[in-house]
């Protein structure tokens, strides 16, 4: 069954892929520019709603069938192209493992389950990251195709009652998944972003404008209304941004807009509004390609600046009319020949798609993981419930002493390969205890805050940890204990505080107590301290920049970092200080130069992900240090 064409839902969907892409491009203004989800959320729901009620009271019928058809023609022609070209593009530059990862990604693309795989995935303190993954954005779309199989069974069951009841029923749905987002938002935002429970909502605020009683306006008070929408969808695009809660009730400003700008704006269009129309047309094939696009400049390091912005801008808007007007226009001229569009245009590709994604993944898990990504990803001794284990001895393991200890966070134990090279120059034992986001500090607790909620949770593990890591080097005749972790802006990512009632503005002083606490329980045991300077974080610059391009541009201004550490390092040289027998190693001029710091060493990767070094780009550090400097561990 054909719809009726209503042009303003065009300018409302152009609104809403501009603002997501610019929104990705980073484009200052648009922190909130994700909200033309929520706004393209509100268009599905009021658009299928209408379609199945049209099509029910003129026919009095509903076929599932011709449903799903629809759906197909519609998505899947420009989504397994975008998929297509995805592979083939990102094939030539990703390596084993990012191949791996990317495949799984389209396993549960096709599958229509890639916002649950991501919830998954993103919720991993060490899975990849979003910026690095092409069809994260396909989220979106595997949450409306999971809304698109029980919507219709929802509506043909109240259908039959009064448009009283319907809208009551409708009311109900938005009232529990607004505080389903609510209350998920606070325990795992993650998952109150991803799944359907908590985006229910925003389909159904679009649904019940079908059923809402229909007020005929004049051409100006539509214009003002469509127009005073339109500014509150913008507005909120600048004010909204990802540290809120969200969706939870800030959803309800662009979701409220949206159908106030659906039911009011029909006269919100004319000559000078066609360009919009005609990209509202083109939203669906812009948002696919846009983000594959984005992530292409990013692996190749490719500086996103105003001129590439607007380059990739430029491609996303000729892939889409391509695949508008080729691709999408030829299938529809070819409906009347295709007697099974759900079988040709999804069902085969996908399987298709499954079939050579899971033979690859069986293929690579039967031959292993080649050595460069071994030494890229595999993580070893870190948050473990028990020691000692083999795998957290460093340096020379078959003697008996161990002499060395190293303590800290997760970016301690990214750099115990640069500790285990000078352990082995010296022949020395020494032995890992590292658990994440706890570094050694004495005498104080730590506290998470929720920034979209602003409350606070005491760490309790953190304090009972360093007390046993304590108890540890009283009860050792320890020759060093070293301390890594990541130190600069430590007290502003938490809040420290010596009592259970933690002062914000107190966390930095706490912090350098807690730290001088734990240099002054080093050497009261006889050890020396050792302090390792953290790595800089990666900037601009792709973990495997040097594997795609030419390591020469595998690398960012040396000021960032010093930017970045320049309060840290006044902080340190404060408690060197207090402290003179504190031995501090700093590598930095080692992946630094007088003007850049680069991704990579000798062709050896360093980074894992943009914070942590890869083990064998630690030793490889230590390799080179010793080259150029004596060896602090003697």
């Amino acid at each position: 069954m054909k719809s009726e064409y209503q042009p303003h839902i065009d300018i409302l969907r152009a609104l809403a892929v501009l603002l997501v892409i610019f929104n990705h491009l980073d484009f200052t203004l648009f922190s909130g520019g994700f909200i033309g989800v929520d706004v393209f959320f509100v268009i599905s729901g009021y658009l299928i709603t209408k379609n199945i009620v049209s099509e029910k009271r003129t026919s009095g019928t509903f076929s599932f069938k011709k449903f799903y058809q629809r759906r197909v023609l519609r998505l899947a022609p420009a989504f397994f192209t975008v998929l297509l070209t995805c592979s083939i593009a990102f094939s030539l530059i990703l390596t084993q493992e990012e191949w791996t990862q990317y495949l799984k990604t389209v396993a549960s693309t096709v599958t229509l389950s890639s916002n649950i795989y991501y919830t998954n995935l993103l919720n991993d303190y060490f899975s990849i990251s979003g910026k690095s993954t092409p069809l994260l954005h396909i989220w979106s779309l595997s949450l409306e195709e999971q809304f698109y199989l029980i919507w219709p069974l929802f509506l043909l069951g109240i259908i039959k009652f009064s448009k009283n009841i319907k809208i009551f029923s409708l009311i109900v749905i938005i009232s529990l998944s607004l505080i389903t987002s609510h209350l998920l938002i606070q325990s795992n935002p993650v998952a109150a972003y991803y799944l359907l429970p908590s985006r229910v909502f925003e389909f159904a605020i679009g649904a019940a404008l079908v059923f809402l009683p229909s007020t005929r306006l004049n051409k100006n008070k539509s214009i003002l209304l469509g127009l005073f929408s339109i500014l509150i969808i913008i507005i909120s695009s600048f004010f909204i941004h990802s540290q809120m809660l969200f969706p939870s009730y800030t959803a309800l400003v662009p979701c409220l807009a949206a159908a106030l700008f659906i039911s009011s704006g029909q006269y919100f269009t004319g000559l000078s509004t066609k360009w919009l129309e005609y990209i509202g047309k083109i939203s669906y094939p812009m948002y696919l390609w846009h983000w594959p696009i984005i992530v292409y400049f990013n692996q190749q390091s490719i500086k996103l600046d105003f001129i590439t912005k607007n380059l990739i801008l430029i491609l996303a808007l000729i892939l889409s009319i391509f695949s508008y007007e080729v691709i999408e226009k030829s299938i529809k001229l070819s409906l009347k020949k295709i007697k099974t569009p759900i079988q040709l245009f999804f069902i085969l590709p996908a399987l298709l798609t499954l079939l050579f994604s899971m033979s690859w993944l069986v293929f690579f898990k039967e031959t292993g993981q080649n050595d460069f990504d071994n030494q890229h990803n595999d993580i070893k001794c870190i948050d473990l419930p028990k020691h000692p284990v083999d795998e957290c001895f460093l340096g020379k393991k078959h003697i008996e002493k161990v002499s060395v200890l190293l303590v800290g966070d997760s970016h301690a134990n990214a750099q115990s390969g640069f500790i285990h090279q000078l352990l082995m120059d010296t022949n020395l034992k020494g032995y890992e205890i590292t658990n994440s986001s706890t570094a050694f500090l004495v005498g104080v607790h730590r506290f998470s805050q929720n920034p979209r909620t602003q409350t606070t949770q005491r760490i309790a593990d953190f304090h009972t940890k360093n007390a046993d890591i304590v108890n540890l080097i009283k009860s050792n005749s320890f020759k060093y204990v070293i301390m890594g972790g990541y130190f600069p802006h430590n007290w502003e990512r938490h809040i420290y505080s010596k009592t259970l009632q933690p002062v914000k503005d107190q966390s930095k002083a706490m912090f350098i107590a807690g730290l001088n606490n734990a240099i002054q329980i080093i050497e009261t045991s006889g050890a020396i301290p050792v302090l390792i300077n953290d790595n800089p974080i990666l900037r601009d610059v792709d973990i495997n920049c040097h594997l795609r391009t030419t390591f020469s541009a595998c690398y960012f201004e040396r000021s960032k970092h010093w930017n970045d550490f320049q309060e840290w390092q006044q902080l340190l040289n404060r408690i060197q200080a207090v402290h003179p027998n504190l031995i501090v190693i700093d590598f930095n001029d080692v992946v630094c130069d007088a003007k850049y710091c680069y991704s990579a060493l000798n062709q050896t990767i360093l980074y894992r992900d943009n914070q942590h070094l890869t083990y064998a780009g630690s030793r490889q550090i230590a390799l080179e240090y010793l080259k150029r400097y004596s060896n602090p561990l003697q």
